[in-house]
């Protein structure tokens, strides 16, 4: 965790100086200003002493702002953009010195007042230059024109010893980049030591800025105590860092054995067949003896087996299969190779020689198999619970002894807790075999947090750890931080994606959203199988994901040990120390006051995290934690506004549950990146429907996530109202789809559009031909969440929607289906979805629209009759009908579309299944066309 904590630390600098910078930048201008005022005093009073001071002191402002940009400021901004506007800042610096150096301040000159004021047209010039200066420029004119004293400042150099301690951190982090480019492995203790170094520093310069921001002026420095307070600490923290790099070569290496003795639990146990392999050991077999053709027929074959460690089951996989290779034919088996250098090095022993010999490789790593493999890459599968239940019965019972019936029931929860992985179903096979055959035992092994289970687990953590230690280090935070949900839990990749962003530990760049970097780490993870994939998106990537059990317990302990998050039980007696992040499980926890107590004493936690079931009763609130950057308490309904809130200024992510209306001090978050408010379900009149933000929310200009259902932006009434950061517009009505709202959001790439319409009350549905100004806009949902057919009027005009969308989503509009040629005409769409009445009426004809890009298509609650289909969706990999009750059947030229992977019926018409499937078997087998029927009933059925 010390590279995350760095990554951490290295942004909280950056962010500590640019405050710095810019309150020195702001008083050294106003020193300026102030001077001037003097000066024309001085020229009333024809006091020329005075003016020679004025031209010194002036001088003298000039040259500290000169140093603030040369010595110690220029080093902390790598980013270009960042450089370019601190050069311009130099830049407007430059005119007025040079401005002062062609019109000194000097006796003969005393007659020239206008000087002065063509050098405060200059500043005035400087500061209206800067955006993020607007309101500042407007004091500083207005403090001039009255005449307003104001003490000159004395220190506006950014203290030597941060510039000295964030190049420690700079050094500290190429150290790290440089382990993982090098194999060079920084020791555990060393990481330790710099992990808790950097996390007191952090606390340090956060709380400093904390209190200053709060309780004093935003321009006053650090002096006098604080100042030594801060050196003390950051000297501090370069001497400790600097005595560990000295003591390194000292220190023993953590002996991994210890941890890790073998990638297979061992025990006496019943031997056993394979389970689960037959349809891997076919693929094995047909990639390996399969012959393309007569020159292809002698070629060596390098056949990959990828997985999560522990899916394969047995250590005789792994033997090879001759010892001497030259001039011989071959299969080899090559196990659990980790990097692309280890197979380079391994290859080389595997002589070609064209004699059909083939290389079988097993590897938990995606890259590594697609590096290796030229001929296959085979995907091993979990168990199926079939599956699971024969191995573990044959485990523990043999292959000659059947399971006794009062256990059989029980056997199959315990094993379907195993989720499929052979390795803890041994792991598990071995204490059930050893323990006592009683149902009543079984059933308590059964259930959810049975010892036996998470001992099962933990033995099989062990052999999987090394899957964890071998993660790049800007991953290991990611993973580790998938522990923060409860076990079993499907994470929604939007929610991930969001909390690792505001958490700071991810590695920015200058040419990748933040949030683009987080998809890649996620990725990242599922390639290296420590992440499983639940359910892939309509556009092709990752809805959900999840860790297994075996992983999950390995990250809760790895983060306890790294101090990296705690999760809270009722055991309040224990010790949690200093903590990053405090996690509930059970939001029942809050009534516990010895629990409210134990989280208290963690005052520098920087996420408070309620992941657990709802809670709709009222909690205690706990919200003294000055430098929360995270509260995630979505799963909580508030009945009043926690005002506490308001006081969390450095807070990034801050979600809760709220019906009542957001306090204009909601503005104080000026740091907050992503604000999400969900409503508990409520009936409301027509007149409370309508619910406005505070206008104080233009004023929160780091937003990138908004998310506030049943609530709108108010239109602007300030000019310089822009939301720049602005990505993401969830749950407003299309009282926020105003030209005033649009015109300041201009960078959002996704927004949903939830209107309530009311029940006597006939809308037309217009706004439409606005969304044409979001230039940027990706992703847009537009949802009527109670239409009345009946009374719904269509918009008067076909809707305008903007030419880059990528994805759209359209619920109880009832359009008619002569304008899907509008939405035919957006060029870059890949995913349409139509749900509820989204268009209405008996035919939907095709023939003159053509979806070019189109791969996912949704077609939910209709009143569709007939769909004449030719091949007019040349890229369409995915169609769902969904309650299509009175379809009867589409066009069989719908089976031409070569990229058609499946087609999905879910509670349709009968007389539509049989006529798909019908068409669909006489499609050759190489095409892969699947037909998915889903049906309620049948599911009702089997689960009664």
């Amino acid at each position: 965790m010390a590279f995350a904590a760095l990554i951490s630390l290295r942004y909280t600098m950056k962010k500590f100086v640019q405050s710095d910078f810019e309150q020195a930048y702001e008083e050294g201008l106003m020193s300026i200003l102030e001077l001037l005022n003097t000066a024309g005093q001085a020229y009333r009073s024809y006091d020329s002493q005075i003016l020679k001071d004025v031209g010194r002191q002036m001088r003298e402002v000039i040259c500290r702002l000169e140093a603030l940009f040369e010595e110690s400021v220029i080093d902390f901004w790598e980013d270009k953009d960042e450089k370019e506007e601190i050069n311009s800042y130099a830049q407007n610096l430059k005119e007025i010195k040079e401005e002062l150096s062609t019109h000194p301040f000097w006796p003969q000159q005393l007659q020239d007042l206008p000087i002065a004021q063509t050098i405060a047209r200059g500043i005035r010039r400087g500061l209206c230059s800067m955006d993020c200066f607007g309101v500042i420029h407007r004091n500083v004119v207005m403090r001039w024109r009255k005449g307003q004293s104001r003490t000159t400042t004395t220190n506006l150099l950014i203290p030597g010893f941060i510039q000295v301690a964030y190049k420690e951190v700079k050094s500290l982090h190429e150290l790290f980049s440089l382990e993982e480019g090098d194999n060079i492995r920084v020791p555990a203790a060393l990481e330790r030591e710099i992990r808790e170094a950097a996390w007191r520093l952090e606390d340090v310069l956060e709380s400093l800025q904390v209190s200053n921001q709060y309780f004093l002026p935003q321009s006053q420095h650090l002096h006098g105590a604080e100042r030594s307070y801060l050196e003390e600490e950051i000297n501090l923290f370069t001497q400790k860092i600097e005595e560990q790099l000295n003591n390194t070569s000292a220190q023993p290496e953590e002996d991994e054995s210890a941890v890790v003795s073998s990638g297979i639990v061992q025990f006496s146990e019943k031997k056993a067949k394979m389970v689960g392999l037959d349809d891997e050991l076919r693929n094995v077999k047909k990639a390996i003896i399969h012959h393309k053709g007569p020159s292809e027929d002698s070629k060596r074959k390098i056949v990959s087996i990828v997985g999560m460690a522990g899916i394969g089951g047995d250590k005789e996989l792994a033997k090879f299969a001759y010892t001497s290779l030259e001039r011989k034919r071959y299969l080899i088996v090559v196990d659990d190779i980790w990097n692309t250098q280890v197979w380079d090095e391994l290859e080389m022993y595997f002589p070609n020689n064209n004699n059909g010999s083939s290389v079988l490789m097993t590897t938990r790593l995606h890259e590594v198999a697609k590096y290796a493999s030229s001929d296959a890459i085979i995907e091993k599968n979990f168990l199926t619970e079939e599956e699971s239940w024969l191995l573990l019965r044959r485990k523990v019972f043999g292959e000659e002894h059947l399971c006794p019936h009062q256990l059989e029931d029980a056997g199959k929860k315990i094993a379907k807790k195993c989720e499929g992985l052979p390795l803890a179903i041994n792991a598990l096979a071995k204490h059930l075999s050893k323990a006592e055959r009683k149902p009543e035992y079984w059933d308590r092994v059964a259930e959810k947090e049975s010892s036996a289970i998470i001992g099962a687990d933990e033995d099989a953590t062990k052999a999987l750890y090394l899957s964890y230690k071998h993660l790049p280090h800007h991953l290991k935070a990611c993973f580790l931080y998938m522990g923060v949900f409860p076990l079993d839990f499907e994470i929604h990749t939007s929610k991930i994606i969001n909390l690792w962003c505001a958490e700071g530990f991810l590695e920015r760049n200058s040419h990748k959203s933040l949030e683009n970097i987080a998809r890649e780490c996620l990725r990242s993870l599922i390639f290296k199988s420590v992440v499983l994939l639940r359910e892939p998106s309509s556009s092709g990537t990752i809805k959900t994901c999840k860790v297994h059990s075996v992983f999950w317990h390995l990250c809760t302990r790895e983060a306890e040990k790294d101090k990296f998050f705690h999760i809270m039980n009722s055991n309040a007696n224990k010790i949690i120390g200093s903590q990053r992040r405090l996690c509930i499980h059970n939001n029942t926890l809050f009534g516990i006051k010895d629990v409210r107590n134990s989280m208290a004493s963690v005052s520098n936690a920087r996420s408070l995290l309620c992941t657990g079931p709802h809670h709709e009763y009222p909690v205690p609130k706990c919200m003294g934690f000055s430098l929360l950057r995270v509260l995630d308490a979505l799963t909580v309904r508030f009945y009043e506004f926690p005002i506490e809130v308001v006081k969390l200024i450095k807070l990034r992510y801050l979600a809760f549950t709220y019906n009542g209306k957001l306090p204009a001090s909601i503005s104080n978050l000026r740091y907050l990146q992503y604000l999400i408010v969900r409503q508990c379900l409520r009936i409301l009149s027509s007149e409370a429907r309508q619910s406005y933000l505070p206008m104080e929310i233009w004023d929160m200009k780091e937003l990138r996530h908004l998310q506030v259902m049943g609530r709108d932006l108010p239109d602007p009434t300030s000019n310089d109202a822009f939301l720049l950061n602005l990505s993401t517009l969830l749950g407003v009505s299309a009282h926020s789809c105003t030209y005033k709202v649009f015109e300041r959001i201009p960078n959002l790439i996704k927004l949903g559009v939830q209107m309530e319409l009311a029940p006597d009350v006939d809308e037309p549905l217009c706004c439409f031909e606005l969304l044409a100004s979001l230039h940027k806009l990706e992703s847009l949902k537009w949802s009527v969440v109670n239409p009345n057919l009946q009374l719904l009027v269509p918009a008067a005009s076909v809707p305008i929607f903007p030419p880059g969308l990528k994805k759209l989503t359209l619920s109880g509009l009832g359009f008619p289906w002569e304008y899907m040629s509008t939405i035919a005409r957006l060029e870059n769409l890949e995913v349409l979805k139509l749900q509820c009445y989204a268009f209405q009426g008996q035919v939907w004809n095709t023939k003159l629209s053509i979806f070019s890009k189109l791969r996912f298509l949704l077609i939910e609650d209709t009143d569709l009759e007939d769909w004449y289909v030719k091949s007019w969706f040349p890229s369409l990999e995915r169609l769902i009908l969904r309650h299509c009750y009175k379809l009867k059947e589409i066009s069989k030229e719908i089976g031409d579309i070569v990229c058609l992977e499946m087609i999905e019926l879910d509670d349709c018409n009968p007389s539509l299944v049989a006529s798909t499937k019908h068409w669909a078997d006489k499609i050759p087998a190489r095409r892969k066309l699947q037909v998915c029927v889903k049906s309620s009933e049948n599911d009702k059925k089997r689960k009664s």
